[in-house]
């Protein structure tokens, strides 16, 4: 009822506009005259110009339409005839052409080297407008296969714009030029709408009808091509035979004369130049073939790229689309490059030079005759410079004609060069195409319910290529003697390294046993054994390999095939092998490496579980091979990768961990190392999730190839982990061993004493003093060694990932948003994809990793190379930080579009801000700069700012924080060190005075305190030389006699241990030649008052004591 309901709605309202709707288009003459009447009158209605010029351009599409709908009606008359006279075209055309062919091979043509010059020339133009025509019909027919999908998706989206159109046509409110362009567009979508209509009706007849043409072009374009290599063969042929003729008319010359020694000798040299004339025709004729082949290769190229990109852009991420690819990877031309061609080119041109050199000096025969005379020291008869003359005329045609080839040739070389370079462009970027397409398109159909009906089916197909593939009764004998040398010289191997396995074994028992001796221990242990381990694992792997060649021989098809697999899986076996071997409980593992044999025992169980794991996923691609449509038939491969990652899941993943556990409790493991095992773990639990969930959404390609990289990526980590140990070991021994001389070195040149405690601190003491340099410069070279394996594993690893980057370009078709950018062309919309937003955060990323890292690697590679003043490594690495993270900053947001131009403004209203609610923060971070810049105060230094003194250790943005002299940290903000008064003890000097006030008792020898204070000052080693000290007497006190001591100290630290040692020495000189410190005294006088009471006033007992006293 309510469909009824909105039909009829829609009925009477179209009843309504019926007359708007049908009525006559406007001409295109009329709307242009309004257009520059509106423009001239009132050009500020801008809403009716662009009523105006939108009109214009939808009538300009209505003509077009209206064409092709022509178009398509004279295309559909007769159909049926034009694909069957199509069809007999392409016999009957192939049949006159190859007719024509042969009467060209078997007549012996009588024209000229011009002649059929002009003909293939002609006919490389036919070739190039049939080429034309072709990609014409490959892109009709491409378009043609996209049109039921895109067909019905116009008309979806013409009908919902048709009913908003009649809409607002039956509303009434509609000026007058809205309503016209309302019309035209009305008219544009129904002959929109007819032209789909009728191609979907006829869509198989006419795809039939532009495959029947395509088919048609494609075999003249062949045929034309034979014909065009049978004209230059021709032409090879002809200049071939005139060489020879000139050729053998210099030979009978030769034989037809008798001369003299010196005009034989010059005839020979005419000989060797028709030799070289004929041997340069030939190389010619070559040249020539070879650029037919490869312009023939790349206008197949070219035309393949743009039917490539046709097809990308209508099938879009359809499996049809994945097809195509897959076929277009079997396609693409291999080894069509020329070798050493540039060598050529050089060696051609200077050829040329130095024939056109010989030519010039034949332009003068009498001179040339001269020199001859003057050679050979003889007198040449008028017969004999004739007949000289005459050889030079000869030898100067010659040289023209090897000089004419020899251009042709380098002319040849050049355009074969730069052809060369034109095919291996586009071949490198259809492949990377096809790699991206293939990385980010569904390969395979998704694993539903659909998937699970058709299984039983698949599955038969897929069984029964693979039996093709063996095969009992092929002959494979070609490949017999081959195989017989190869498995007699691996034999050969298995026989020398399974002789030698015992004397392998006792060496490796030996080495092992001298691990950790301090004087038979050695760097080269660990590589020695590493390679007798690997030697022992050879002979099973040998086996395994001649089992594979005689199987490849006897029982399949192509041997090749399964040889080149054989090789491939034993190399994976030894590395296994290799590794499983390392892990043993009594192996290198733990004896050089210093691993507990419960971690060595439980990595062998996840290695062996892994090498399951690793060798079926590394097998699956066996199966995509055998079916004609390869990976999108390849149901088997599906199953068997799903299984085996659901295994890494529930088994291979929980024993990695449980094998890690025992490793930590059992181990010291680093930190490094710790993060890497950990990420290792992560990945090998996560991964598999991802896979799976890739596979059965449709993306097999996919997962393949992730897979296929992150075994790749888990060998390159497993081999660097043992670079690192291996490298690890050889810095522990080098430094034991640094330690050991020292303590030897130490021994000898202390001297004995006579105590029994002698030896003990010879040991203790100083090995413990060398110990600590000895782990400093370990722990360097570590860090350093550190830096190096991690650029090393990242460029390994960026390699076996950076085919990726290519498909990561795929992400530039998705967008996020959408932005206007204003350049000098005007104002242009740029699109934000999801490509700039990954290399935004890859930005990122880079920059913390750097921020996080610069101080070492400063120090390491910069800082310890150069002598620097204090503060000035700190000072180079924060602004240093502060650069990077701007940089970094900039960069990330200049990718995501925000450039400083969009940002300058936010940064002045900021600005604003921060002068105003940010004050005191935001002068704090600029004094932190000025301080930076201006270095009043570095790190160490001793300062007093305001009522607080310390040594500075950290200058932050904000704050800089001082260590005072009770041990606290006190945090200054970066505004007072600029605002308030600053004392540093050791800006540019560390050296300070240090004032000693004394004073004498009064009677006291002058001269001997003086004499005395300055011994002192020279008996403290502390006190420096110069400045010298000074004493001073000042004033005469109330009690004493004042002076000063002054003297100067070279570091801060020394002030107070100089004060202390300063007053006991004085103390102690004073006190042997008596002088008294004096101290302040005290006279007190009683007076008693007037009292009436004659009586004795009682005093109290310590005044009365103290009175009798005095």
């Amino acid at each position: 009822m309510r469909k009824l309901f909105s039909l009829l709605s829609f009925l009477f309202s179209v009843s309504f506009i019926t007359p708007l709707a049908f009525a006559s288009l406007p001409a295109l003459s009329e709307l242009n005259i309004q257009l520059e009447t509106a423009q001239k009158q009132d050009p500020k209605d801008t809403t009716l110009i662009k009523n105006l010029e939108e009109t214009i351009d939808l009538l300009t599409k209505v003509e077009n339409q209206k064409q092709k709908n022509k178009e398509l009606e004279l295309l559909l008359i007769d159909i049926d005839g034009k694909i069957q006279q199509g069809q007999s075209d392409i016999s009957s055309i192939k049949q006159e052409l190859t007719q024509d062919l042969d009467k060209e091979k078997n007549i012996e043509t009588a024209e000229s080297i011009d002649e059929l010059q002009t003909k293939l020339d002609d006919n490389l133009r036919d070739l190039k407008n049939l080429q034309s025509n072709l990609n014409n019909a490959n892109s009709n027919l491409v378009q043609q296969n996209n049109l039921s999908a895109n067909a019905q998706t116009m008309l979806a989206e013409n009908s919902q714009k048709n009913q908003e159109i009649n809409n607002q046509l039956s509303s009434g409110n509609l000026s007058p030029t809205l309503q016209k362009k309302y019309i035209v567009e009305l008219e544009l979508l129904n002959l929109q709408n007819n032209f789909n209509k009728t191609s979907l009706k006829f869509n198989d007849k006419i795809t039939l009808y532009y495959q029947t043409q395509s088919n048609l072009l494609q075999s003249k374009e062949n045929l034309l091509q034979e014909k065009i290599t049978e004209l230059q063969t021709q032409i090879n042929n002809k200049r071939l035979q005139q060489s020879q003729e000139q050729f053998e008319k210099t030979q009978n010359n030769q034989l037809g004369t008798e001369v003299n020694k010196a005009i034989q000798t010059e005839l020979n040299i005419n000989t060797q130049l028709s030799k070289q004339l004929l041997t340069q025709t030939k190389e010619a004729n070559m040249l020539s073939q070879e650029g037919l082949r490869l312009q023939n290769i790349l206008n197949n190229l070219t035309q393949t790229q743009r039917t490539l990109k046709e097809q990308i852009s209508a099938l879009k991420g359809t499996l049809v689309l994945s097809r195509i690819i897959q076929k277009q990877k079997q396609n693409l031309p291999l080894n069509t490059n020329i070798k050493d061609l540039p060598d050529q080119i050089s060696e051609l041109r200077v050829r040329i030079f130095d024939m056109t050199q010989q030519r010039n000096e034949l332009y003068i025969p009498n001179s040339y005759i001269e020199k001859l005379q003057q050679k050979n020291d003889e007198k040449f008869s008028p017969n004999d410079i004739h007949q000289l003359t005459k050889l030079l005329s000869e030898r100067k045609k010659l040289l023209t004609d090897l000089l004419t080839n020899l251009n042709n040739q380098l002319n040849q070389s050049i355009n074969l060069d730069l052809v060369q370079k034109q095919v291996s462009e586009i071949s490198k970027q259809i492949e990377e195409t096809l790699v991206q397409q293939s990385f980010w398109v569904k390969s395979n159909a998704p694993l539903n319910s659909k998937w699970l009906k058709s299984l039983p089916k698949l599955l038969a197909f897929q069984l029964q290529d693979i039996t093709k593939k063996v095969d009992l009764s092929k002959d494979n004998s070609e490949y017999f003697t081959g195989m017989l040398a190869l498995s007699i010289l691996l034999g050969l191997v298995f026989i020398v390294t399974f002789y030698f396995k015992k004397a392998i074994q006792k060496r490796l028992s030996i080495i092992n046993g001298q691990v950790n001796s301090l004087n038979a221990d050695s760097q080269w242990h660990t590589p020695i054994a590493l390679l007798c381990t690997m030697l022992l694992t050879i002979p099973k792997i040998i086996i395994f390999f001649i089992a594979t060649l005689w199987l490849g021989y006897f029982y399949f098809t192509t041997p090749t095939e399964i040889w080149s697999w054989g090789l491939k899986m034993s190399g994976y076996l030894w590395l296994f092998s290799f590794i499983l071997s390392l892990f043993n409980p009594k192996g290198i593992s733990v004896k050089h490496f210093g691993l507990s044999e419960e971690s060595c025992y439980t990595f062998q169980k996840v290695i062996r579980r892994g090498m399951i794991v690793v060798l079926i996923l590394l097998n699956i691609s066996i199966f995509t091979n055998v079916t004609e449509n390869g990976i999108g038939d390849d149901v088997i491969g599906q199953i068997i990768s799903i299984l085996a990652l659901v295994f890494c899941i529930f088994i291979l993943a929980p024993s990695f961990k449980r094998a890690l556990n025992v490793h930590n409790k059992h181990s010291d493991v680093d930190k490094t190392e710790n993060i890497l095992l950990t990420t290792l773990r992560l990945l090998i639990q996560l991964t598999p999730i991802g896979l799976i969930a890739l596979i059965a959404i449709g993306y097999y390609y996919t997962a393949l190839k992730l897979i296929s990289l992150t075994i790749t990526s888990y060998i390159i980590i497993v081999v660097w982990l043992l670079v690192r140990y291996m490298i690890y070991r050889a810095v522990q021994v080098a430094s034991r061993r640094l330690a050991y001389r020292r303590l030897q070195e130490q021994r000898r040149n202390k001297p004995i004493e006579a105590t029994t405690n002698v030896a003990d601190d010879i040991i203790s003491i100083p090995q413990q003093s060398e110990s600590i340099k000895v782990g400093i410069l370990k722990s360097q070279i570590i860090h350093m060694t550190n830096i190096i394996l991690w650029v090393v594993v990242i460029g390994l690893l960026y390699n076996v990932w950076s085919e990726l980057i290519v498909s990561a370009d795929y992400l530039n078709n998705i967008s996020l948003w959408k932005q206007s950018v204003v350049t000098d062309n005007g104002t242009q919309i740029e699109t934000i994809t999801l490509f700039n937003l990954l290399i935004a955060l890859v930005i990122i990323a880079v920059t913390y990793i750097l921020v996080r890292n610069i101080r070492s690697i400063l120090e390491i590679f910069v800082f310890s190379r150069i002598t620097l003043s204090q503060g000035t490594p700190y000072t180079i690495t924060t602004l240093l930080t502060y650069a990077i993270v701007a940089f970094g900053s900039a960069s990330a947001f200049s990718s995501l579009g925000m450039s400083w131009a969009k940002l300058q403004w936010l940064f002045a209203a900021l600005s604003v801000g921060l002068g105003f609610g940010l004050q005191e923060i935001f002068a704090n971070f600029i004094s932190g700069i000025i301080i930076l810049f201006e270095r009043p105060i570095r790190i160490g230094d001793v300062i007093t700012v305001g009522e607080f003194s310390g040594t500075v250790s950290r200058i932050r943005i904000r704050a800089t924080t001082l260590m005072d002299f009770d041990g606290k940290e006190v945090i200054v903000p970066n505004k007072n060190f600029v605002t308030e008064r600053l004392t540093n003890w050791a800006l540019s000097s560390a050296i300070t005075r240090v004032i000693i006030s004394i004073g004498v008792a009064y009677g006291s020898d002058l001269e001997l305190t003086r004499k005395l204070l300055l011994q002192a000052a020279e008996e403290t080693e502390t006190v420096l030389k110069d400045p010298a000290p000074v004493v001073y007497f000042f004033t005469f006190g109330a009690s004493t006699l004042d002076h000063e001591l002054r003297v100067y100290v070279g570091e801060i630290g020394d002030r107070n241990t100089t004060i202390d040692a300063l007053n006991r020495k004085i103390d102690q000189l004073f006190a042997e030649n008596g002088i008294e410190i004096a101290f302040n005294q005290m006279d007190i006088f009683i007076k008693n008052q007037p009292n009436d009471n004659d009586d004795d006033v009682a005093l109290p007992k310590d005044i009365a004591k103290y009175a009798q006293a005095g």
